[in-house]
């Protein structure tokens, strides 16, 4: 399955614009963005598990490229994942149920998936997979 549709279909229920769709699109905006971003390490070269434990794992990987982006992106990523986490299992959090904080919360998904593939598409790619494989070698992962 392609990782983006999770995001595409993140969109299509922000149409919907009830509670219960802006919780849906937050959550698979978070997955969308995380899955794609596993994806594109697996494909240079880092084994990232399909477990749970890969969500820290990827976050950690892409903390440890050295590149501003892609750092950035790694932290934003944490954050997603905590307003996912909320969507998710904090039924009384009125916040997950607003539309335009669905909204945000989508686009900067779609704007993470953009710029990881940018950055590892680009000419900084191979200083991004070297940081990324310096930064495993000295912390043992």
């Amino acid at each position: 399955m392609d990782a983006r549709r999770f995001h595409a279909q993140a969109v299509e229920l922000l149409r919907g614009g009830r509670p219960v769709d802006c919780r849906s699109a937050i959550s698979r905006a978070y997955y969308g963005a995380f899955h794609v971003a596993a994806e594109i390490l697996r494909r240079n070269g880092f084994p990232i598990l399909e477990k749970a434990t890969a969500h820290e794992q990827v976050k950690r990987h892409l903390l440890g490229s050295r590149d501003t982006t892609v750092i950035a992106i790694g932290s934003q990523l944490g954050d997603l994942r905590s307003m996912r986490n909320k969507a998710d299992y904090e039924l009384r959090l009125a916040k997950a149920e607003d539309k335009k904080t669905a909204e945000l919360w989508v686009s900067s998904a779609g704007q993470h998936i953009r710029s990881l593939e940018a950055s590892f598409a680009g000419p900084n790619r191979a200083k991004i997979v070297a940081a990324i494989q310096e930064w495993k070698k000295q912390s043992g992962t």
